[in-house]
């Protein structure tokens, strides 16, 4: 159906394509939601005399778009002489696109690396992301042996897969900076920092640092969430719409700024009302909150499902996530 006289209204199902050919302007990107602001309402009639008017009005297409907004629906509008390029173009995206497993909060679960690494050995991902807080868990601040051989299989896994992105987390880095938080072990700090600059001179050998923020794609994994907000007050404005500008950005920030509620390695989008980083154009990929199972609300995907009560019970379901990060379908995998 036409919208315009120059463009084409097509569906692009549970997939955002970022716009790589935009300064062409051959296609653009756009929500359910977006598109019956944009040219269903009142106000866009009477801005514009090229919206067909019977189209507006009929009162099942705005039924239609609830139903495909409640299921986080995007369309491309496109050039109708660009159609055939776009869809090539388009698949080809799909054919390049990755499937990631994702380690959510360890927590002094060793086997966790275990199990995945047996996943991934039958090469149903072609990298792997783990979103650490490798130390600390409920109880367990002198067990030092845990501690010990838990990074020490985070480091053989590094080790086997070496090109894994690592996202600080907040306990972490808790030992680096030496700022004291529920669950720090001083009986295992000197533990902690040798073992974890083990793992980062791994990494460093293959040039992969951990981060506070990966990306693959269009999809973001950090170990707690990006806030539109953090964003606003780190990033200069002239960068804020380029992913990779504010990922360098916020990357290179030091404790003063991300020890802080609102940071990455902090922030819980699932407790909070503030605007998502880029609610309509990634995906975040998150752990640090504990969830019963794997589930995305709006653009944040929560997998930290191996965590546990006080008493030891586990809160998830204590599976993997695997995400194509192209189409963002996903699942969960059991070790």
């Amino acid at each position: 159906m036409q919208l315009y006289c120059n463009y084409t209204i097509m569906q692009l199902h549970k997939n955002v394509i970022e716009c790589k050919l935009s300064n062409r302007r051959l296609f653009q990107v756009i929500s359910a939601d977006c598109l019956r602001r944009k040219y269903l309402s009142q106000s866009a009639v009477n801005k514009s005399n090229n919206v067909a008017k019977k189209f507006i009005y009929r009162p099942q297409v705005n039924e239609f778009l609830n139903h495909l907004i409640g299921r986080n629906t995007f369309f491309v509008l496109v050039e109708k002489d660009a159609i055939d390029f776009v869809f090539r173009y388009l698949q080809k995206e799909k054919e390049n696109s990755m499937k990631v497993l994702v380690i959510p909060d360890v927590h002094l679960k060793p086997d966790m690396f275990e199990q995945a690494a047996s996943l991934m050995r039958r090469e149903i991902a072609e990298r792997a992301v783990c979103l650490m807080d490798i130390p600390d868990d409920w109880g367990k601040e002198y067990e030092i042996e845990l501690y010990t051989k838990t990074f020490d299989a985070a480091i053989s896994f590094a080790k086997e897969y070496p090109d894994t992105y690592f996202c600080y987390g907040n306990h972490d880095l808790s030992y680096v900076w030496g700022m004291m938080e529920s669950g720090y072990s001083s009986y295992a700090a000197g533990v902690v920092r040798q073992k974890l600059k083990e793992l980062e001179d791994v990494l460093a050998k293959a040039d992969n640092p951990p981060q506070y923020i990966q990306r693959i794609d269009n999809v973001i994994f950090c170990h707690g969430g990006l806030l539109d907000y953090f964003v606003r007050e780190t990033v200069p404005a002239r960068e804020r719409n380029n992913l990779g500008e504010v990922i360098n950005r916020i990357n290179a920030l030091n404790s003063d700024k991300m020890w802080n509620d609102a940071s990455p390695i902090w922030f819980r989008p699932q407790y909070s009302k503030g605007k998502r980083y880029g609610e309509e154009t990634i995906l975040q990929v998150v752990g640090h909150t504990p969830v019963e199972k794997i589930e995305r609300r709006g653009n944040v995907l929560s997998c930290d499902v191996f965590s546990t009560y006080r008493d030891g019970r586990p809160i998830g379901t204590r599976e993997f996530l695997l995400l194509d990060t192209c189409t963002w379908e996903y699942t969960g995998i059991a070790g």
